[in-house]
């Protein structure tokens, strides 16, 4: 059917109008929903914060991340480890960062905001890569509070409580196979995941933290095809898991959990205690 001009024109502007308010109409659903996720912790892989790099407040670049000091008892990621690029730089120049002033929410691809300036970061503690087990001394530990304190008072967050869990400078047995002792984000990546009968079900693809102080950290888990489970990956928290002196970590393959299991989602990082597994395609 032919239009004139005139309609054709009054037909676009009423699509345009109709589209318009479709499309407030979906915002104004969204904003009354009662979900929040501007607070919601972005979870990272620790292989992509090996590719990134990391800028002080004042736009100086300071290096990137070598490594996380995790907390295996509480689960959660205690310092990232930062140093210029350079193969000797990073060797003699590691910096312990404490989580709650890092931030990948930039303007920058690829970037992560270290909220100190570059004298911060000139002044910080510094250790070689040998001495990374140190920092798990109560000595290091209030060394490293004491420098971010002074920058901003709300970094005051290493406690004595904590001080004594990242005490151990090597496995220290607790009770059975638990092991209590600060670990490196790089000593559980391809680590294996093994049963309560010591027979192996998975493998440590990566490590899954975020950028916050009170975040839980989980492991990306491939597992093992068997009558009990799909070789899906899953995400597990590490509070779950029990780290041996082997380096092996043990976890409890539950068949009816990991049938059921849900999506991994952002949401899941703001609750330090999860102890539920997730299947897991990907970043959400």
């Amino acid at each position: 059917m032919y239009l004139s001009a005139s309609k054709r024109f009054f037909h676009r502007v009423a699509l345009a109008l109709f589209l318009f308010l479709l499309t407030n109409s979906v915002s104004a659903a969204d904003s009354n929903s009662g979900t929040d996720h501007s607070d919601v912790p972005k979870p990272l892989r620790f292989s992509s914060l090996l590719r990134m790099t990391v800028e002080s407040r004042d736009g100086h670049e300071l290096g990137k991340v070598r490594n996380v000091l995790i907390d295996a008892t509480h689960g959660r990621a205690q310092l990232f480890l930062l140093a210029p690029d350079g193969i000797i730089a990073s060797r003699n120049r590691l910096r312990a960062a404490p989580p709650e002033l890092l931030s990948a929410a930039t303007a920058k691809r690829n970037v992560i905001a270290f909220h100190v300036s570059e004298r911060d970061w000139e002044e910080a503690p510094a250790f070689k890569n040998s001495e990374i087990t140190s920092l798990g001394t109560p000595d290091r530990v209030l060394e490293i509070q004491r420098h971010y304190s002074r920058i901003n008072k709300s970094t005051d967050r290493v406690t004595a409580e904590s001080a004594q869990l990242l005490s151990a400078t090597g496995p220290k047995k607790i009770s059975g196979t638990t092991v209590s002792r600060p670990v490196l984000a790089t000593d559980l990546v391809g680590s294996a995941v093994v049963d309560e009968k010591q027979k192996k079900v998975g493998e440590v693809l990566d490590v899954l933290l975020a950028l916050e102080e009170n975040s839980p950290v989980f492991l990306i888990v491939s597992a093992l095809r068997s009558d009990s489970r799909d070789g899906s990956t899953y995400a597990v928290p590490l509070r779950r898991v029990q780290v041996k002196p082997d380096g092996d970590l043990v976890v409890t393959w539950d068949a009816s959990s990991l049938t059921n299991a849900h999506q991994f989602t952002g949401a899941v990082m703001t609750n330090l205690n999860v102890s539920t597994y997730y299947r897991y395609r990907g970043e959400p």
